[in-house]
């Protein structure tokens, strides 16, 4: 390249170099040789996968997935010479029709598109662009402070909106916020997890779910010929507090309110229904199921012991002013 020096100090407008192979061209200027400041730019295209070498070769870095595919980087380096801890970073990384394979993800990420914004403390994405799945999806979000994160996120896509923002400090993940839409079900979450012990994730969590029931074979497609037969039609609310080992369900405390408008299934119509449900030490405790179904009432209770080898249970059912008649006809059931 070519380089100007006056008094003042030296500049290259365009100065062309290989950097462990990869070609890259930069711009500098260092300013006042009493006191140096250098500003450096610098523009490269990588090959993802050279890239994925170079950071396991010579910095010992290693990327638990396969990539392929091109990103431009452009990065600027400011600081006072000799270089001190000041320095100044920031930059982006653009991604054109990249490939990621995440070894523990079942399907890769296909045509990545978009930019990752990055300094020395934080990056950020905007309409980061990619397929997951034969899906397309769009995302956005931020992280700063690198020593104890903070991040929001946001992912879109035909059927699912999602937003969440969390804080990590060391093993301890502090949501302050999940919330979102799939299909025409919402859901929100917020609370703590610890995972500080190398044998549990402790759990602190309190949630609502809006389930729309045509939504069910969509969310469990492993059983959707047996959600189809049960055709059920109708909302649920539901509100749940969580506490304990979430890898040891058994053992968490957890309360639920569940509750319904009419609700339809197997051609029961439910006029309403109510569930409080309540677990703690390996014992399920229903106090109440409450129906209105067909002008009458049925109330239910049940306890269940999951810490026993053969899980025990028990339950009543008591049914009051049903219209038999109308039942019979909503479940095929007239000659019986």
């Amino acid at each position: 390249g070519e380089l100007t020096f006056d008094n003042s100090g030296i500049r290259s407008d365009k100065f062309n170099a290989d950097i462990l192979g990869i070609p890259v061209k930069a711009q500098f200027k260092l300013q006042d040789f009493k006191n140096p400041f250098l500003d450096i730019n610098i523009a490269a295209t990588l090959s993802l996968d050279t890239a994925q070498g170079i950071l396991k070769d010579k910095f010992k870095f290693i990327i638990p997935a396969s990539v392929k595919g091109n990103a431009s980087l452009v990065l600027n380096i400011l600081g006072n010479v000799p270089i001190k801890e000041n320095l100044q970073l920031s930059g982006y990384l653009g991604f054109i029709s990249a490939f990621v394979k995440p070894d523990k993800f079942a399907f890769p990420l296909e045509d990545i598109n978009g930019r990752i914004n990055f300094s020395q403390d934080s990056f950020s994405w905007e309409a980061l662009n990619f397929k997951y799945s034969g899906a397309s999806y769009k995302t956005s979000g931020s992280l700063t402070d690198f020593n104890s994160p903070n991040v929001n996120f946001a992912l879109n896509s035909n059927d699912l909106n999602l937003n969440s923002n969390f804080t990590v400090k060391k093993n301890f993940v502090s949501l302050s916020n999940l919330k979102g839409k799939y299909f025409n079900s919402e859901f929100s979450l917020y609370g703590d997890i610890d995972t500080s012990a190398p044998d549990r994730t402790q759990a602190n969590l309190k949630g609502e779910l809006n389930l729309e029931a045509g939504d069910l074979s969509k969310l469990f497609a492993k059983f959707r010929s047996q959600i189809e037969k049960a055709n059920a039609q109708g909302k649920l609310n539901a509100q749940f507090n969580l506490n304990g080992d979430i890898n040891d369900f058994k053992s968490c405390v957890l309360e639920a309110k569940i509750s319904t408008g009419q609700f339809n299934a197997y051609g029961l119509k439910r006029e309403k229904l109510f569930i409080n449900y309540n677990q703690a030490d390996g014992i399920i405790d229903i106090p109440v199921i409450s129906l209105s179904l067909y002008g009458g009432t049925a109330d239910i209770a049940a306890k269940v012991n999951l810490a026993s080898q053969h899980i025990p249970y028990w339950a009543t059912l008591n049914m009051q002013g049903l219209n038999l008649e109308k039942l019979k006809t909503d479940t095929g059931a007239r000659n019986n």
